[in-house]
């Protein structure tokens, strides 16, 4: 599968947490949504909890970087 996100270096850590993040979401979005449930199952993970812990952590991360950048992208 080809990657969507730039193989260049990123320039900065903000550039590099917005393409861990795209990385992320492609990866959520193509993942067959009962191979991820079965994965944390066999790990003996709540997927209740780790769904809850990990929207958590995007949301965080976002607010993070939109608080640096501010809400118009500057």
């Amino acid at each position: 599968m080809e990657s969507l996100v730039p193989s260049t270096k990123p320039r900065n850590e903000e550039e590099r947490l917005e393409r861990l993040l795209d990385g992320v979401g492609v990866y959520l979005l193509t993942a067959p949504g009962e191979e991820l449930l079965e994965d944390a199952r066999e790990e003996g993970q709540n997927s209740a909890e780790t769904t809850a812990r990990v929207t958590g952590l995007l949301k965080t991360a976002f607010n993070k970087a939109l608080t640096r950048k501010g809400p118009n992208g500057v």
